[in-house]
């Protein structure tokens, strides 16, 4: 009966500990440098100059520049600004090893359906004319 408790009681034990240490926010890429940061666009259209402006304000909202350490917390939460942006739809990332050591931090954005044709609409009136 002692021999059914103690294994009963190991097999707890070792369960519990388990649980604690699956439940770790440690991933392989924590605290590596990143080297670049890309923005890749799912339905990107024909429109380069819209593409251009969306790409200089999706960096803008972003804030993790090359050469500033990894942090899943981090990224998420700036990739929370980048998803307020009125034109995306949906944004997400990939880590990747960079070629010269670090990290590649490419940003995964969908636009809004409809939002380059707003860009479009805009109308520029010369003083000349």
């Amino acid at each position: 009966m002692k021999i059914i408790l103690l294994i009963a009681a190991t097999l707890i034990t070792f369960a519990i500990n388990s649980t604690i240490f699956a439940q770790g926010s440690y991933t392989p890429f924590d605290g590596e440098v990143i080297r670049s940061v890309e923005v890749e666009f799912v339905n990107p259209g024909t429109d380069t100059a819209f593409l251009k402006t969306l790409e200089a304000k999706i960096i803008r909202n972003f804030f993790l520049y090359p050469s500033e350490k990894f942090n899943r917390v981090v990224v998420n939460a700036y990739l929370g600004k980048v998803r307020r942006i009125s034109e995306v739809a949906n944004a997400d990332y990939e880590v990747s090893p960079a070629e010269s050591g670090g990290l590649t931090l490419t940003l995964i954005i969908e636009i809004r359906r409809g939002a380059d044709s707003k860009f479009r609409n805009f109308v520029y009136f010369h003083p000349d004319v």
